[in-house]
């Protein structure tokens, strides 16, 4: 059975609550996530990783574990217009941004609430 858990690793930075600052996907390198939100963090940035709790059978016995939600994918704020955002994709733990047409797309502020 799985069960989402507010156990995220959230970080919030220097911005103020504007509009001009949004959520992007970021994509991250294989089982990194936490690593890429600590990394990110210490950049000013406000990083967000949902988690999940799970239950899985490993040498006949159940274990409890806690895992992100989206694998390889952490959610990341800020200004796409004014923060130097090249410095994410050498981030310890990033692979890149999620793009689209070679522009990072915005995620809409109500799945990340949702999330929460």
């Amino acid at each position: 059975m799985n069960h989402l858990v507010d156990i995220t690793t959230n970080y919030t930075n220097h911005f103020d609550t504007q509009d001009e600052h949004a959520w992007f996907v970021v994509y991250t390198k294989a089982r990194q996530e936490r690593v890429a939100v600590e990394n990110l963090a210490r950049q000013n940035f406000e990083a967000y990783c949902p988690n999940i709790a799970i239950t899985k059978r490993r040498k006949g016995q159940l274990i409890s574990l806690i895992e992100p939600f989206f694998p390889r994918y952490i959610f990341l704020r800020f200004n796409l217009k004014s923060d130097n955002w090249a410095p994410i994709r050498s981030t310890r733990g990033v692979s890149n941004l999620v793009r689209f047409e070679g522009v990072p797309k915005q995620v809409p502020l109500r799945l990340i609430q949702a999330l929460r």
